[in-house]
């Protein structure tokens, strides 16, 4: 355990002890004099850049946020800089560790004392960002404190979860898609299912990232991917044929001269009380309600299981499977799949005759 500091003073001109007697904190503000509130703004800003997702920029925005109250209570905050002595940010490293630490692990649960280990990894993922962030961009004069902290060991894929063949078959077949809605959840869960792209990822499609051949084959463009990368799918004939029935049915002759950055995926007002407008493009929320609607899961991310699994099923070489799921490496594939198929006993049948069944 990391030896216990008394709260450090975050008052204008505040004093803390080193061997040549007293030195002055100024705070709060970075180092080269910007605001700590700037300074998360533009790294909120940058997350969001990168990744596209406004659900992830506001978890690291409300993460954050709620790290620098918890600071600010012991008389602390994000950054606190001072023109002296250099040696005495390692104590104002190692108590920033030490609070990042009771932090991630506190829940707001009274019958729940702490978090799961996924959050409280998740908690300290997002505030090492953010002062690995900080201290590239010279606003802070200490290293990321975060990286003081051990990391609880997480199962990789420990949830992941895939759909046999034969129940998502007959699911698609109950959508009526005689109706516009029914259109738009079928195309929309033929995309996830046919091209394992992730769920911001699909939700964030618009007019201006799809392209129709003369044949009337639809080639989705995906763009700001995990990792900054971009991939473009082309979709089955039978696939395509689905996504433009809906489209059409719904912009009808306004899809010859539609917006590029006209949504995809619309709300049509069925959701009772929903905050979304009709024609807005759809949320999060709204996504997985289709999906425990018609495949009976909770988790949108079930669809890219799915299909890595179809993929298997269908002859695909780990290397063609790694392309199409964007993994780093062969070896992060086998631990997915080994994840999805750790749940199948093939030799069941073989063990209960051999019980006399």
């Amino acid at each position: 355990m990391p030896q216990a500091h008394p709260p450090v003073s975050l008052h204008a001109h505040s004093h803390l002890p080193d061997r040549d007697g007293a030195h002055t904190i100024t705070a709060p503000r970075c180092k080269d004099g910007s605001s700590i509130e700037d300074l998360i703004e533009s790294f909120v800003k940058a997350k969001f850049a990168r990744t596209q997702s406004s659900k992830t920029a506001k978890v690291y925005s409300e993460t954050i946020t709620s790290f620098r109250t918890t600071l600010q209570k012991q008389g602390m905050d994000l950054v606190m800089y001072t023109s002296d002595q250099i040696a005495d940010y390692d104590v104002i490293r190692v108590r920033i560790a030490e609070m990042a630490r009771d932090f991630a692990m506190h829940s707001r649960r009274a019958n729940h004392p702490t978090v799961s280990t996924n959050t409280r990894n998740l908690r300290l993922a997002v505030l090492s960002s953010f002062y690995g962030y900080a201290e590239r961009n010279v606003k802070v004069p200490f290293a990321n404190p975060i990286s003081i902290i051990e990391r609880s060991p997480v199962e990789a894929y420990a949830g992941a979860v895939a759909l046999e063949q034969d129940e998502v078959r007959a699911a698609l077949r109950k959508i009526t898609t005689t109706t516009l809605q029914g259109k738009r959840d079928a195309a929309l869960l033929q995309v996830l299912l046919n091209t394992g792209r992730r769920v911001s990822e699909v939700q964030h499609l618009c007019w201006g990232n799809v392209r129709i051949g003369q044949t009337g084959i639809v080639t989705l463009f995906f763009s700001h991917l995990k990792g900054g990368k971009t991939v473009s799918t082309t979709l089955d004939a039978r696939v395509s044929a689905i996504v433009l029935d809906y489209l059409q049915s719904y912009y009808g002759a306004r899809l010859a001269w539609l917006d590029a950055s006209a949504p995809l995926w619309v709300n049509l007002s069925e959701i009772p009380n929903s905050k979304q407008q009709e024609g807005q493009a759809l949320g999060y929320q709204a996504m997985r309600k289709i999906c425990q609607k018609h495949l009976g899961v909770t988790k949108v991310h079930t669809t890219r299981h799915t299909f890595a699994h179809l993929m298997k099923q269908a002859g695909a070489t780990i290397e063609e499977r790694q392309e199409q799921l964007l993994h780093s490496s062969v070896a992060t594939t086998q631990i997915y799949e080994k994840r999805l198929s750790r749940g199948k006993n093939t030799y069941a049948s073989d063990i209960a005759t051999m019980l006399g069944l």
